[in-house]
């Protein structure tokens, strides 16, 4: 009988395995300076888009973008300049990741409310926000997957504006 070589898989502590939430990753410390520098640009410029926004709708739209950019910049900057409790950071980076598609639904938003006949841009927030919402739930719920995995989502938002061109 052949014995493996090191440690028996089933009793190494989780906080030893690859992408365990104990374990202290690197993160981009410059994102958060910059993020954070940016967050009362994206404050300022988001207040005057709504204020001179024409219409309800103009305005919610770009309400919506706003919202959206702030929370991207906002979670990013604490995200990134702090060092967190796992459990802290894990929901941070969930949130950040999250937030990639969210701002890119939130983009669309003012282009299809102001740029496209009602119809198509109906039918361009319904399909950007319910891949936003697909690739949110990716995020959330497996955090660690593979990158091949997510970044075609993020494609595929990004080139449906194509189809409504």
């Amino acid at each position: 009988m052949v014995e493996a070589q090191g440690p028996d898989p089933l009793y190494v502590p989780l906080g030893q395995l690859k992408g365990s939430v104990t374990q202290d990753e690197e993160r981009p410390s410059w994102r958060g300076w910059i993020h954070t520098g940016v967050l009362p640009f994206v404050v300022a410029a988001g207040i005057i888009l709504i204020i001179f926004s024409d219409g309800w709708q103009a305005k919610t739209a770009a309400a919506v973008y706003f919202a959206s950019s702030l929370l991207l910049f906002g979670n990013s900057a604490l995200y990134h300049r702090f060092k967190w409790r796992p459990l802290t950071k894990v929901i941070l980076k969930r949130i950040d990741h999250s937030n990639i598609f969210l701002l890119i639904a939130g983009t669309y938003t003012p282009m299809a409310v102001g740029a496209l006949s009602a119809d198509k841009g109906f039918w361009l927030l319904v399909s950007v926000w319910s891949i936003a919402a697909l690739g949110i739930g990716f995020r959330i719920f497996w955090i660690n997957a593979p990158r091949w995995l997510y970044v075609p989502i993020y494609l595929a938002m990004g080139w449906i504006a194509v189809f409504y061109v």
